[in-house]
């Protein structure tokens, strides 16, 4: 039973505990002497650890994203809280609950799945609605779409993580469509719905985060155009003009080629897409890293990489005391309120070709 969580150790306590091996390196010292670095962690947080002792022999028996039990001592180190490790051995995972180790949303998955399901069933267009209705009754597709994260390392990097990216998109594109009344809004919502559910296989998410062998080989988006195309054979009338917009949808979504795009946004719904898509990667980033740095001080973050900024956080205080989300239809429990913007509609109801019937304009 895990004892000490990241975020509770404080300097000066003695540790013996589990951790999992986010990174490992081994280094060396100005005099030339070899030591382990390494990024531990469990579902709470990362800090950073050092073997100084015996680095060298015992780096050879583990590696990054195994679990480790370590025997050391938290210390202050330029400001922050790292571990200073004795001893260390890999633990097999059979023998650790790995529900300890790994972030989750911050949210009640159930009720985040009830809600896309319920937005995404409400479009008008039949066709549309039965295809999401496919992916809604596959249950290896819930099953790991409920976990999957949406990214490695830049956002929305935790079990359940591609859920809550995925609903904040649909919910984006509601509004979006709702405003730009010229756009197809039930093109809009499934391409939110589908545009990144190749990560479902293009990460391992069991003892941490990372790309599998098809992850790395293929990539999400050729492996979400195949899953696309495996329930587009399943529904005979199926338009293939919006089939093309979908597949298009997925294909640019990334917007450049430097990007991974294999095609740039060709019609207004995909260019919504690649910017919502960056819109709330980008804030997921902005406020987790706000979050991360908090008790730190000074007005800025860390250097944060990918993003290329020092983040300004001065003035956080002004924002609401809460981690990121967004306000959502469903109360705990997964029960809807009433709400004028959703209905859910069998596949043979409503028109299939006023797909702004959707929105209300009464507002």
């Amino acid at each position: 039973m895990k004892i000490h969580y990241v975020a509770d150790l404080s300097e000066g306590q003695q540790i013996a505990d589990l951790f999992l091996v986010r990174q490992k390196s081994l280094r060396t010292t100005r005099k030339g002497n070899p030591y382990l670095s390494l990024t531990l962690g469990d579902k709470s947080g990362e800090i950073e650890a050092r073997m100084w002792d015996g680095a060298e022999q015992a780096g050879k028996t583990f590696a990054a994203n195994d679990f480790v039990y370590v025997e050391g001592d938290a210390q202050e180190y330029q400001g922050a809280v790292q571990l200073t490790v004795r001893s260390l051995r890999r633990v097999d995972p059979a023998e650790v609950d790995a529900s300890d180790y790994l972030p989750a949303v911050d949210a009640d998955v159930e009720v985040l799945l009830a809600e896309l399901k319920d937005l995404c069933l409400s479009v008008s267009d039949r066709h549309i609605r039965k295809l999401m209705r496919l992916f809604f009754e596959d249950e290896a597709f819930v099953s790991d779409l409920k976990r999957a994260p949406a990214a490695k390392a830049m956002h929305h990097v935790y079990i359940g993580g591609l859920l809550q990216h995925t609903l904040s998109m649909v919910m984006l594109a509601r509004q979006i469509a709702d405003h730009y009344t010229c756009l197809d809004g039930d093109v809009l919502i499934a391409g939110a719905l589908i545009h990144d559910m190749g990560k479902i296989l293009e990460f391992e998410y069991t003892t941490g985060f990372d790309y599998s062998d098809e992850g790395r080989m293929v990539g999400h988006l050729l492996q979400g155009l195949r899953m696309l195309d495996e329930k587009l054979a399943l529904i005979e009338d199926f338009p293939a003009e919006t089939a093309m917009h979908l597949r298009h949808i997925i294909a640019s979504h990334h917007g450049l080629p430097e990007y991974g795009s294999p095609r740039t946004p060709q019609t207004p719904e995909a260019v919504v897409l690649h910017h919502l898509d960056n819109l709330d990667a980008k804030v997921w980033a902005y406020v987790s890293t706000i979050e991360a740095d908090s008790d730190q001080p000074g007005d800025f973050t860390r250097f944060h990489q990918p993003l290329g900024v020092h983040i300004y956080k001065g003035d956080s205080g002004r924002r609401p005391q809460k981690k990121y989300g967004f306000r959502i239809e469903h109360e705990q429990g997964g029960k809807t309120k009433a709400s004028a913007k959703t209905r859910v509609m069998s596949d043979e109801s409503g028109p299939s070709g006023d797909s702004l019937d959707l929105f209300d304009k009464k507002r």
